[in-house]
């Protein structure tokens, strides 16, 4: 016999889920989605929608609507987001005035296995060429501490085809061009040592410096057909 109606309380308004962050795979084989509750802990799901196969994984007190939470490859074959601290962590860290430390994952749709890296601000596919995933590391807590600060941090270039992983020190901003062919970096360095803009070619791993010295660099850009890239240069 069902329950007799009751009020709705405010415990009942916060359980509410939504859907946000969708995203559907290029060759839509694939449908991904974050589960958000008003307050609480959100829930990525992947599903194959025409077929059975469903991942589902705890994504902590994720931001709502966050743009870059879920991202899928164009080749359709990777789906890596990002997951946080539960809810109940996330409100002791902050009473006790710690930093919140994301994590990154990468899922291979075809065998759901799945790779883990903790302590990430910010993650991108290399576009078209679906060459690699890019995780931009978080800096050291003692880093963000210094008198003079600097932004710059590990960034490490998951390679999808081989599975090998190299990591690039003092990166504080990157973006990969259209295509997926070419990675420009800036480097934030301590003391400006060593600062510039460097172009990474994903094919042949040449990297050239296109520009250096005791300036700080920000707001690097590729135009829309990824053949130039724009960015400020000046002295503090």
């Amino acid at each position: 016999k069902p329950s007799s109606p009751r009020p709705l309380e405010i415990k009942d308004i916060l359980s509410w889920k939504s859907i946000s962050s969708a995203r559907i795979s290029a060759d839509g084989r694939w449908f991904a989605y974050s589960l958000t509750p008003n307050e609480g802990n959100s829930e990525l799901v992947v599903k194959e929608i025409d077929g059975t196969r469903e991942y589902r994984f705890n994504l902590g007190d994720a931001p709502r609507n966050f743009s870059a939470l879920i991202l899928i490859s164009d080749d359709s074959r990777w789906v890596a987001f990002m997951s946080y601290p539960s809810f109940e962590e996330t409100k002791k860290l902050r009473q006790d005035k710690k930093r919140i430390e994301p994590k990154a994952s990468l899922l291979e749709l075809a065998s759901g296995q799945k790779t883990d890296w903790p302590g990430v601000r910010k993650i991108a596919f290399s576009e078209e060429s679906s060459l690699c995933l890019a995780i931009h590391r978080l800096a050291p807590e003692s880093q963000e501490k210094e008198k003079d600060k600097w932004t710059g941090s590990d960034l490490v270039l998951k390679n999808l085809k081989s599975g090998q992983e190299m990591s690039l020190g003092n990166i504080s901003e990157f973006a990969f061009n259209r295509s997926g062919e070419w990675l420009a970096l800036l480097i934030d360095a301590r003391d400006l040592a060593g600062n510039g803009v460097m172009l990474k070619n994903l094919r042949s791993n040449e990297l050239q410096v296109l520009d250096s010295g005791h300036f700080f660099y920000k707001n690097l850009k590729w135009d829309d057909k990824g053949q130039a890239l724009s960015v400020l240069k000046g002295r503090q």
